[in-house]
């Protein structure tokens, strides 16, 4: 795809709109993987049914969704403006000055001049309640007569600027985001054009079309054959983790449990609520916590309605309250944590930390230490994670006893490459790659500068490795 670009033209300047879009939202220069990720949105389970309506879209159809949001964007702001505009021009006619109006800086003609500038916040409640009281001019303004005799008009286009803003804003706000996320789309259009091309031509199936394969002809067929089949060899199912199961995952493994309940046999189903990590792959915590008395079934597929029944007869819920791993003051911790976690949760999930408390069984001794700061410079939360660890090893521990979790990859590479500048091995895997090894650095980097003896980059590079191995420090790459 990135070789077209300069040849295709509509593919061109799709990416060129994107990567504007990107820089002026601040975000990595790295184009090649920015689209990279963006086009994993393909692959993405709960992506799927918005995935078959876009691929029933044109790049026409995308411009001319385009141009009717614009118009419509055009017509409502022209409208709001107008109102501005008029009033303003009646308030210019008779000479007056915000220093006429109650409020003066603050009073309804600033009010005009910010909507006539495509500022559309609603006027202040000072402005509103001047408005209702009739209160339009200040008590020291010598042109008091003439304020007054423009007020009823005044209120008047204030009302109608109101009403504009109430019953347009939302559907102006929608309009704009649709128009700056509708390049994207279009770009990801493209880009699904490009893989459908490259399933055909390779004749492959990619694994989230086939869950969706298998769940479209549980929908449409009551028993479909290769369950008959499966049914007949597997008489018991352990499903672990099952918190993290995808919706499509769940609806094609329920016709095999049913059979299974229904034959008299054992099925075992274990997971954590509170662990429900995969919400981004498709996964639904309600699908779990529900069970045994209701399958969540919200596209009503009739096969799932007819299991229901037997996963209520047969179904029993054990909960786990004893916790065989952490200890005691980790696991107090985690009680406390998630009742307080919980009153602040939506009603409707709340039930997802009812009875979520466990009782520990370890006896050995265990620490938390909690840092809430709104904000912290990359620096300082290097510098902490350093100084942690640092503690740590003055308690005693050793340096198997510690772990540092990460959110991403990247963070992991960037805390990763921190430490190992202090002079701390750490096992990663950025780190169990032979290239990131100071010694093969070091050799390649000699290589180079023999290879290519005028870039001086190489040979500088090579001192540095050999300087961090002397040092046994690492200079990065």
């Amino acid at each position: 795809m990135f070789d077209q670009i300069g040849r295709d033209e509509d593919l061109t300047s799709l990416m060129m709109r994107y990567a504007r879009t990107n820089l002026n939202q601040d975000k990595s220069w790295n184009f090649p993987n920015q689209v990279f990720e963006f086009s994993d949105l393909l692959f993405k389970e709960d992506a799927i049914k918005s995935i078959g309506l876009l691929r029933k879209l044109s790049s026409e159809d995308f411009l001319k969704v385009q141009e009717e949001l614009q118009k419509e964007n055009a017509k409502i702001t022209a409208s709001i403006e107008n109102n501005a505009n008029e009033a303003l021009d009646l308030v210019k006619s008779k000479g007056l000055s915000s220093d006429d109006f109650a409020g003066k800086s603050n009073s309804i003609l600033s009010f005009f001049k910010r909507i006539s500038k495509g500022d559309y916040k609603k006027a202040s409640d000072t402005n509103y309640k001047n408005v209702q009281a009739g209160n339009w001019s200040h008590p020291s303004s010598p042109n008091i007569v003439a304020v007054e005799q423009i007020a009823p008009l005044l209120e008047k286009y204030f009302n109608q600027i109101d009403a504009l803003l109430e019953g347009a804003q939302k559907q102006l706000i929608l309009n704009k985001e649709i128009l700056k996320n509708l390049n994207n789309l279009s770009l990801l259009n493209h880009l699904l054009s490009l893989v459908e091309g490259i399933k055909d031509e390779q004749n492959i199936l990619l694994i989230s079309d086939f869950y969706k394969k298998i769940s479209d002809i549980i929908v449409n067929e009551k028993i479909p054959f290769i369950y008959e089949r499966m049914g007949n060899r597997y008489e018991h199912f352990l499903l672990d983790e099952f918190q993290d199961t995808s919706q499509l995952q769940w609806i094609n493994m329920i016709p095999l449990i049913h059979n299974s309940l229904s034959s008299g046999n054992t099925n075992l189903i274990v997971g954590d609520g509170k662990q429900a990590i995969y919400r981004w792959r498709g996964g639904e915590v309600e699908q779990f916590t529900n069970l045994p008395n209701h399958i969540h079934n919200p596209e009503n597929i009739a096969s799932l309605k007819e299991a229901e029944q037997q996963f209520k007869d047969s179904g029993e819920l054990f909960r786990l309250e004893k916790n065989f791993r952490s200890a005691p003051e980790i696991v107090d911790f985690n009680n406390k944590l998630f009742v307080e976690l919980s009153k602040t949760l939506a009603p409707e999930i709340q039930y997802i930390y009812k009875d979520s408390e466990q009782l520990p069984v370890k006896k050995f001794k265990g620490y938390i230490e909690a840092l809430l700061q709104d904000a912290m410079e990359d620096e300082q939360q290097l510098d902490y994670i350093h100084d942690v660890i640092q503690r740590s090893l003055e308690k005693g521990f050793q340096w198997k006893d510690i772990c540092i979790l990460v959110r991403t990859n990247r963070n992991g590479s960037k805390i990763a490459d921190f430490l190992a500048r202090k002079g701390i091995k750490v096992i990663s895997p950025d780190s169990l790659f032979i290239g990131k090894d100071q010694h093969v650095k070091f050799i390649f980097n000699l290589i180079c500068s023999s290879a290519v003896s005028a870039d001086r980059n190489f040979k500088i590079k090579t001192l540095e490795h050999y300087a961090s191995l002397i040092k046994k420090t690492d200079p990065g790459c």
